[in-house]
């Protein structure tokens, strides 16, 4: 810690290669001190350091005890003894940006490390050479070389999420599902515009006592939305989280039939770069007409009854409709001079079904015929 008697208090400490800071001397000091108690010592693993929770998260846990590693009555595996921090009611753990990343880092660690133990334990043949993954397996050259060409080197993490492991056997459903149904209806997705959900920062705002009502939240600034959205990530994850079954299962799923009687779906959860998780979805419908096999007509009005372009009538809808579901031209999309979407579309009185022409001639006649039509309707 710093000396009480430095002639500037408020300047910072050296930034040390350790967390101890002296305690005699100035604050700010040319001479750097570092200290090395594990030199010399063998790396210990996270799992193995069972203080190493208290020691990264002093200010989390100042009594230095109860930790993930403590001894309890009750056993608590790592998942629920991080849900139960990140979930409870005291929220210095759920604001911890650091102290997320961490729960991530070690509950996905521990997956991998049961799932390598559980693989060295088959004794089952996996590879092309007959071996089965044993410690001896991978003192082969040979061996490991049959392994990465197998992917079975990788098959351990199909337990975590994102990994090439985990979207394999995400694709292999999807697979399944095309073979036993037939090709998926309709895909959809949804991306969460959490910075114009009111609900998001009234929910926030609710769970620290600042109620605030629909005018205060509508002359919010940009930066004020981004405090709130960024004061408690685990409240709103949980919210879109909530939104989103909410959204499929009171409206997609509902007696109505939006999007015709769903057979069955596939999700699958994306992260932005800044944190927004959007969602992927591949919905088969019953009594969908099938491109190609049933008649144009078909496929075009059974189009038509579920997808439309335009602005519905109700205003507030209709604000929601101009302002996140139309394209606004960025940088990203006019990198190369024009948008790489093809915006804006023409207008289109019902759906229309392209096919290539079976010539060059067709092609080319069909290309100029195409580019007049649209010059024309753009211009109008």
């Amino acid at each position: 810690m710093a000396s009480e008697d430095s002639d500037n208090d408020e300047e910072p400490s050296v930034a040390l290669d350790s967390c101890l800071q002296p305690v005699e001397g100035p604050v700010c000091s040319p001479e750097v001190i570092s200290l090395a108690p594990g030199e010399g010592q063998t790396p210990l693993s996270l799992f193995t350091d069972k203080d190493s929770e208290l020691l990264a998260f002093p200010t989390l846990l100042p009594t230095g005890s109860f930790g993930h590693a403590a001894d309890r009555s009750t056993r608590l595996t790592l998942r629920k003894y991080f849900n139960a921090r990140l979930l409870s009611c005291d929220t210095r753990f759920a604001e911890s940006l650091e102290y997320l990343f961490y729960a991530q880092y070690m509950t996905e660690a521990k997956q991998i490390m049961q799932s390598i133990s559980i693989a060295l334990r088959k004794s089952k043949p996996r590879t092309s050479r007959g071996l089965s993954l044993t410690a001896g397996t991978f003192k082969s050259p040979d061996s490991i070389s049959d392994i990465v060409n197998f992917d079975e080197g990788f098959r351990i993490l199909k337990s975590v999420r994102g990994s090439p492991a985990y979207c394999q056997t995400m694709q292999f459903d999807l697979l399944a599902k095309v073979k036993q149904l037939g090709p998926f209806t309709w895909f959809l997705t949804l991306s969460v515009a959490d910075m114009k959900w009111n609900e998001v920062i009234r929910v926030v705002s609710d769970y620290y006592g600042e109620s605030k009502s629909d005018q205060e939240i509508a002359d919010m600034t940009w930066s004020d939305r981004c405090h709130y959205i960024k004061l408690n990530p685990v409240i709103v994850a949980r919210h879109v989280d909530y939104m989103f079954h909410r959204l499929f299962r009171a409206v997609i799923l509902s007696a109505p039939h939006p999007v015709a009687q769903v057979m069955d779906y596939e999700v699958k959860k994306e992260f932005q770069a800044r944190g927004s998780v959007h969602f992927h979805m591949a919905i088969w419908v019953k009594d969908a007409p099938k491109l190609d096999i049933d008649e144009d007509s078909e496929v075009i009005q059974f189009t038509d009854k579920y997808v439309s372009c335009q602005t519905p009538d109700d205003a507030t809808l209709a604000q929601h409709v101009t302002e996140l579901q139309t394209h606004h031209h960025t940088r990203s999309c006019k990198r190369n001079g024009s948008c790489r979407f093809h915006f804006p579309k023409p207008p289109a009185a019902e759906t229309i079904i392209c096919r290539k022409p079976e010539s060059s001639e067709e092609i080319v006649s069909a290309v100029k015929g195409a580019k007049d039509v649209l010059t024309k309707d753009m211009k109008s």
